[in-house]
């Protein structure tokens, strides 16, 4: 019943064994059986070389991290954000790039952001709606903050829960719920997991993008507003809604009208997800 498996220090290990390897894990388990690769300090083309001769599906982009969370803290412009999005499109045909925001061999995101979950819940927003395969770090969605070694291993918080060892530490069950949400919203919209990516507005500090899946016609528009103030942006409504009287903020409720423009107002440290009404 094993999907795949996830495979460390690929780098370690010889080409040839990976070929093997690949060879093997089709024809005994499964044709479809997915392989994800950690390359310290992989990116498109890092991964490229066991892409290319198809050793592996997916390996880890490690540039997501720090990208993400220097946007969030308002570290360079939406622009230069956006064109890091776009430029994991680049990656070898029929693969894909993993993200993730915290591991075992990083300081925790929660950590690095000192704490500040607003700011996480938007890195979280993020990675969820962003290109390729978001993984997540036991803890993270529960607010186990992950320090410096070996702080990013401690146990998981198991709240309530009488696991040991762990249990009763204390579990953010809010931040964990907002997870939930994001999760539901990108199993729900083809979009988010198998759909382009095009900037919509990068201006200031609300950041607004569009995921689009030609295949299903699911068109889903993402704007995060990484600002300490009330923001406010306009763009030309989505050539994916057309014929579309209404769009469903599918994060937070409410519903929006269709017009010649897509005008989103968001509070501080704040995020929208927008699509078409069920």
């Amino acid at each position: 019943g094993v999907d795949g498996f996830r495979l460390d220090t690929v780098k370690h290990v010889s080409h040839d064994f990976w070929k093997e390897h690949r060879r093997r894990t089709r024809a005994e388990i499964s044709p479809d059986f997915f392989l994800l690769g950690e390359v310290w300090g992989g990116d498109v083309e890092v991964l490229a070389p066991y892409f290319t001769p198809d050793e592996m599906d997916a390996g880890f982009d490690f540039a997501f991290q720090g990208n993400a969370l220097a946007f969030v803290q308002g570290r360079g412009r939406a622009v230069a954000f956006d064109r890091y999005l776009q430029s994991r499109a680049k990656v070898t045909p029929g693969h894909h790039l993993s993200h993730f925001l915290s591991s075992h061999d990083v300081d925790g995101a929660l950590h690095q952001l000192q704490g500040n979950v607003p700011l996480f819940r938007l890195a979280a927003t993020l990675q969820l709606t962003a290109t390729g395969i978001p993984v997540i770090y036991y803890g993270e969605e529960v607010g186990r903050a992950g320090g410096d070694w070996p702080q990013n291993r401690s146990d998981m918080p198991w709240g309530k829960q009488a696991v040991k060892p762990g249990a009763g530490k204390k579990r953010d069950e809010a931040l964990r719920e907002y997870y939930k949400r994001l999760i539901a919203i990108r199993r729900a919209h083809p979009a988010l997991s198998r759909g382009t990516h095009s900037p919509l507005s990068t201006e200031g500090d609300v950041y607004v993008f569009q995921r689009r899946d030609e295949a299903s016609g699911d068109t889903v528009v993402v704007a995060v507003n990484r600002g300490k103030t009330k923001g406010t942006v306009s763009v030309p409504w989505p050539e994916g809604w057309t014929g579309v009287a209404e769009v469903e903020d599918l994060l937070n409720g409410g519903r929006t009208k269709a017009g010649a423009t897509l005008d989103l107002a968001l509070p501080p440290l704040s995020a929208r997800i927008l699509g078409r009404v069920p």
